[in-house]
């Protein structure tokens, strides 16, 4: 216990730890944690330089100062859950594909960046998820599209996936379904785009899976090697998880993203050129 007391900045790291834990779990309005970062700090300071010799006034302040910290973490992660810069309605508006999270026969899942709302002003771009029924859609890809914005449902049963929490801590607080006839799609013309390289990447590796391994193989071998999971059929999913070697296949993906991470942030300058 005192080999821990002697890390410098323990304490303020378990503060915000906890504050970050409380604004995750707690749904209690980030005014709440606006107002507690003030009054802490307030009384710290009171203590600090007010008229007090005691030395536990002293200790009274740095426990301010770590419930303070404490409020900060909170606040950063509950004012995500209620900050909703959009609010629900049609829209006609541009957006940028951000990211292509899932393919299906029928669709694509992305993240669309909106960056501009017709007959609306917005001065920054806007993330919100969209099943756009196209398969070639690209990372980089523009939509000029018509749609009606909906909120993110939260969870009905207790204990079910919050999806309105999960798509708060990334800013994305909307959802919109872009079928045949709501947009248009102009394919990226600039030099270069990592995202939409790797996504290209991706798509050739699958190919030459499937030319050269037997269909029931490929899916595996796809999941294996690039971390794509979406051709495996239920039953071997089912397969995998009685079996206990489920984790093979999350693996994997872990490290394709993790080494994904790692390029994008060392090209990351590059592109912006």
């Amino acid at each position: 216990m005192k080999h821990l007391e002697q890390i410098p900045m323990l304490k303020p790291f378990v503060s915000l730890l906890i504050g970050i834990l409380l604004g995750y779990y707690l749904e209690v309005p980030s005014i709440i944690f606006l107002v507690g970062i003030f009054a802490f700090l307030i009384l710290g300071l009171i203590w600090m330089y007010g008229n007090f010799k005691l030395t536990r006034y002293i200790v009274f302040s740095s426990i301010s100062f770590l419930f303070a910290l404490l409020s900060v973490g909170a606040f950063n992660y509950s004012i995500k859950k209620d900050y909703q810069p959009v609010q629900d309605g049609y829209y006609t508006y541009t957006a940028v594909v951000d990211k292509v999270l899932k393919r299906k026969p029928d669709y694509t899942r992305t993240y669309l960046k909106i960056i501009s709302l017709k007959d609306h002003s917005i001065d920054y771009s806007y993330r919100i998820v969209s099943n756009v029924f196209e398969n070639d859609i690209l990372p980089g890809d523009t939509i000029y599209a018509s749609s009606f914005l909906k909120p993110l449902m939260h969870d009905l049963n207790p204990g079910q996936f919050n999806v309105k929490k999960y798509y708060g801590y990334k800013y994305i607080y909307h959802t919109t379904t872009l079928k045949p006839g709501q947009f248009i799609k102009s394919s990226f013309q600039g030099f270069f785009h990592f995202q939409r390289w790797c996504q290209l990447s991706s798509q050739w590796c699958k190919g030459v899976i499937k030319e050269y391994i037997p269909e029931r193989s490929a899916s595996t071998v796809q999941a294996l090697l690039l971390g794509v999971k979406d051709d495996v059929s239920e039953d071997m999913m089912e397969v995998y998880t009685k079996t206990g070697v489920m984790h093979a296949l999350a693996v994997s993906g872990m490290h394709v993203g993790i080494l994904y991470l790692g390029m994008l942030v060392l090209f990351k300058p590059v592109y912006r050129r």
